[in-house]
């Protein structure tokens, strides 16, 4: 059955943010974490903006940028993982250009933990799939940005993600169900990177997820404010397509 309008699925934790659950029937409260915010595609903007593009590197000046323009922004968080010069280290596509190509070199870091992937949107279509599977289709889509590993491929956690119960850090991703919604997800409290995934196929639901990245990550919500004046190289915002 296919989620008609935007749904919370949010969290109690520590003294900075206050979460719900939130849906057209019901609601809820929980103290679980992590916890993610599911959106329909068909009602949400989704964009992607760049630090060396746009010239917008912190949450809350994509916030701003998009609140001025009469939209309700949703949620700001994080891209994907950049490097020391605040450019991503891999595909991205804002408006149906590709700004920085894809990356299918082996390294180190969790980018290129495998298989790392793509998220990418196609009309009003989120998609998620493996690097090297978007280059063997040549996709050409409206948005998208690279990176890794997977969390979640066809509703079965990455068996390749290391099982490092003392590798724990704040993280985020993204990820869509089986009714193409987009989830964001997030961890404020350290988890590990498997647990992490164990939450977004069997809390979230997420036939796919992404990593977007750790430690460093960042949201921006009605009911949080987590690193909004950090820089990226990459953010992702949502908003409600009717204006406020």
């Amino acid at each position: 059955m296919r989620n008609t309008g935007i749904f919370f699925i949010l969290a109690f934790f520590s003294a900075f943010c206050i979460f719900i659950i939130l849906t057209t029937s019901e609601f809820h409260k929980t103290r679980s974490a992590p916890f993610y915010l599911r959106l329909d595609p068909a009602s949400t903007l989704i964009r992607i903006y760049s630090h060396s593009i746009d010239d917008i590197s912190t949450l809350k000046q994509a916030h701003s940028f998009v609140a001025v323009s009469g939209l309700k922004v949703l949620a700001v968080c994080n891209g994907g993982i950049f490097d020391e010069n605040f450019q991503p280290l891999g595909l991205l596509v804002q408006n149906g250009q590709v700004c920085h190509e894809l990356n299918q070199d082996i390294g180190n870091g969790n980018f290129f933990l495998a298989p790392n992937g793509v998220f990418f949107i196609r009309g009003k279509t989120p998609e998620i799939m493996p690097t090297s599977k978007y280059a063997k289709l040549r996709i050409s889509p409206d948005w998208a940005i690279q990176s890794g590993p997977l969390l979640v491929v066809d509703a079965k956690v990455n068996n390749l993600l290391p099982n490092n119960p003392k590798s724990k850090y704040t993280r985020n991703g993204i990820g869509v169900d089986e009714n193409n919604n987009v989830i964001l997800l997030f961890a404020p409290d350290p988890v590990s990177l498997y647990d992490f995934a164990v939450y977004a196929r069997d809390t979230a639901k997420a036939r796919h997820a992404l990593y977007l990245d750790g430690a460093v990550s960042g949201l921006l919500t009605d009911y949080c404010s987590i690193n909004i004046n950090r820089e990226y190289a990459t953010i992702i915002l949502f908003a409600a397509l009717q204006h406020r």
